[in-house]
């Protein structure tokens, strides 16, 4: 699946496409990258829950949506029983109909879960309309689907609303003299058998449509969620946001998720969705060594560990705290009396030993298929590391691609961005499991202009990613050191004259 988004906040374009699993996303503060990802996870992780709704009363639940639309062939049957009591019309095109069903059922229930989402996230939906843009411009998200066309979100000041476009099929409803269940094709045929009464003829045709639904909204958010498996979030300055909402306790951060459901007189922090999740995630961990002692995640949770934290980390169950050990030395301790080293990458690390490596419930399992991958997306992984450490945790993430991650990185690192060239030149000179796959990677450079933010594709080879960002700033300082050389070795003629 594909994901645009069109004159959000500061962004006024732009595209990710999630079937690559690793994306490298760059550009100048306040630019648009937190933004982009942030709306990224919202509109998975609503996705995913409204997806897990199938494993419950989903027939049900399509049945309540769509008989509560008054304008559905469904419910108001007239057109239906005009069709069927005229012997000389054989079949009724309801194309219209089903797509005017199927954007009801979705703006119904994904689309108000999403825009609770983005609610609790930015406040309220005027704040994501792009301030730079004009006025006309509207606000999109974009979900692009494989084989099966675009799903469109408009958003206004006050309310999302779905322009949906169905795969190009024609849908009819057909007399037959036998009974038959509907057949699926270029074109979709519903079959009313015509030698029984038009309440019967009514009842089957209500039955048959309801089908029709589920299985074209099953199949939808079947291609809206493929190969994701789960969505995750670890924004910057993680340890600060840990230590800080820690102090206050879990239930502040629930309280936030749900802020729009409460009482304008309960004033509480602007803590966003995303940032809430991540806290909640660490806080609900169920500490059992069965289920990630013998896990790959684990495996490279150690790694990060062994070669660069120097001790452990671990969660304390009855603190419901993470906990640091530095090696040879009995010291416990909070992320608070670590470095801040340690405090930022101990959140990762329990990412992939506890969060990744939770086990899915039965109902979940029955759903996913093997090629289903975690998508964690990592704001700024540098923040307070040195260089060697920024290099040595990179070369780890390129192995988390390999290991059932998607991975989606925000990054001012030119050390990070570097070490991820010589990953995929690895990859593609001696094609080893630790290198990147150029074919894999998706890298974007978000560029100013009048309108807000494109973010702009970078080209990507067997010779990396080319340089789109990081080489101004570099030729700059470069060229200001010769210019300093250039006036010095002029005092030294100066002096040398004098």
């Amino acid at each position: 699946m594909k994901i645009g988004l069109r004159n959000f906040g500061p962004i006024k374009e732009f595209d990710i496409d999630l079937k690559k699993d690793f994306h490298l996303l760059i550009g100048h503060n306040s630019i648009g990258k937190s933004y982009a990802i942030t709306a990224i996870y919202l509109i998975i992780k609503n996705l995913l829950e409204f997806n897990a709704v199938r494993n419950y009363a989903y027939y049900g639940l399509i049945e309540t949506v769509v008989s509560s639309n008054e304008n559905s062939l469904f419910k108001n049957t007239d057109l239906i029983r005009t069709f069927l009591t005229k012997p000389n019309e054989k079949d009724i095109e309801i194309t219209s109909s089903v797509n005017d069903d199927m954007i009801f059922f979705f703006e119904r229930t994904f689309v108000r879960e999403l825009t609770n989402s983005l609610v609790n996230t930015f406040s309220s939906l005027s704040n994501i309309r792009n301030k730079f843009s004009d006025e006309s411009d509207e606000t999109l998200i974009v979900l692009t689907i494989p084989y099966y066309g675009t799903f469109t979100l408009k958003i206004s000041d006050s309310i999302i609303t779905v322009d949906y476009l169905a795969r190009p099929d024609k849908i009819v409803v057909k007399k037959s003299k036998r009974g038959r269940s509907v057949h699926y094709g270029n074109e979709t045929s519903i079959y009313i058998k015509e030698d029984i009464s038009i309440q019967e003829q009514i009842n089957q045709f209500r039955e048959h449509y309801l089908n029709l639904i589920s299985v074209k909204l099953s199949v939808v958010l079947k291609y809206l969620t493929s190969n994701i498996s789960g969505v995750h979030y670890l924004p910057a300055s993680r340890s600060g946001l840990y230590q800080a909402l820690s102090a206050f306790g879990q239930i502040i951060a629930e309280l936030s998720r749900n802020r729009s459901f409460l009482s304008k007189k309960i004033e509480l922090p602007g803590i966003s969705e995303p940032v809430s999740d991540y806290f909640i995630k660490l806080s609900d961990i169920r500490v059992s060594k069965k289920n990630f002692e013998d896990k790959k995640l684990n495996a490279f949770a150690k790694e990060i560990e062994e070669k660069i934290l120097g001790g452990t980390v671990e969660f304390n169950s009855n603190t419901k705290q993470l906990m640091f050990y530095p090696n040879g030395t009995n010291l416990k301790l909070e992320l608070s009396s670590t470095s801040s080293m340690v405090s930022e990458l101990a959140p990762i690390v329990s990412y992939l030993r506890y969060v990744l490596t939770k086990p899915r419930s039965i109902s979940t399992q029955k759903k996913s298929v093997d090629s289903n991958k975690a998508l964690v997306m990592i704001e700024e992984p540098e923040a307070h590391l040195h260089p060697d450490v920024q290099i040595k945790l990179t070369e780890i993430f390129g192995k988390l691609i390999g290991a059932e991650i998607k991975l989606i990185i925000t990054t001012h690192s030119n050390f990070i961005f570097n070490k991820v060239n010589n990953l995929i030149i690895k990859k593609s000179a001696f094609n080893v499991e630790e290198g990147i796959s150029k074919d894999n990677v998706n890298s974007l450079v978000f560029k100013q202009t009048k309108e807000g933010s494109i973010a702009m594709p970078m080209q990507t080879d067997q010779f990396g990613i080319s340089d789109n960002n990081f080489i101004e700033p570099t030729e700059l300082l470069f060229d200001e050191k010769m210019e300093l050389y250039t006036k010095i070795e002029e005092n030294y003629k100066s002096d040398d004259e004098a």
